[in-house]
């Protein structure tokens, strides 16, 4: 399906035939008429995991706490830093722990 700048949807199959259009209003009424099956599709790579993805997102913000508190040290700082660290050690533990289907 392609799209201009307007806010109207072309659907078009077959190349000979000119695309018809629909307004926003008639795309949302369409739209609305489906079901929810209340599934969640995520389109990622064979490899994808979310353990990884788990440690990744930790490691990421332990690395930020540390930063913050390097640049404005204290009590609070250290808490916070170590907390968020201590979840990127229990995220790395998870990553090696092998997972039984």
């Amino acid at each position: 399906m392609t799209t201009s700048g307007s806010s109207a949807a072309y659907i078009g199959c077959d190349p000979g035939i000119p695309p018809a259009t629909m307004s926003t209003g008639d795309l949302r009424s369409l739209l609305d008429d489906v079901p929810d099956t209340l599934e969640i599709v995520l389109r990622r790579a064979p490899e994808w995991s979310p353990v990884l993805d788990a440690w990744r997102d930790a490691a990421e913000e332990a690395a930020g706490a540390l930063a913050h508190w390097r640049a404005t040290p204290g009590d609070r700082a250290y808490a916070v830093y170590r907390a968020a660290q201590d979840r990127e050690d229990a995220a790395q533990d998870a990553l090696s722990t092998p997972t039984r289907l």
